[in-house]
């Protein structure tokens, strides 16, 4: 079979850190578990130089050394940073994210948000 592959998706499913986020006063000093999962759209063919991928490995580094630098107020602010981060990389067409808070509540599996983030001209 023949076939033409123009991009692919990078996934990173439920990373878990511990995070300080949220508002309420505890959230500001207490760490809490955050769950992190991205599918990033790829613009590069199989044909392309190994080099020329996005690597997930350092981007997982990126983002847990950013969010262990301090206290971040609200989910939507980490998004924006992590959407930052993703298009760091020419390859990154967008960035689909859900970012949940599992401990938030108690009566809840988790709480937290999903967006959808794309690059501006839709090409790197």
């Amino acid at each position: 079979m023949v076939f033409h592959t123009t991009s692919y998706r990078i996934l990173v499913e439920n990373l878990t850190l511990q995070a300080r986020i949220g508002i309420l006063p505890e959230e500001r000093t207490t760490p809490q578990r955050l769950c992190v999962s991205l599918r990033i759209a790829s613009s590069v063919s199989r044909s392309v130089e190994r080099r020329s991928f996005l690597c997930y490995k350092e981007l997982v580094e990126e983002i847990t050394d950013l969010i262990s630098q301090g206290h971040i107020d609200l989910l939507e602010d980490l998004a924006e940073r992590l959407a930052t981060l993703c298009f760091a990389r020419p390859q990154a067409l967008s960035v689909w994210m859900r970012l949940s808070k599992p401990d938030a509540l108690a009566d809840a599996e988790a709480v937290g948000i999903e967006t959808t983030f794309e690059r501006k001209g839709g090409t790197p």
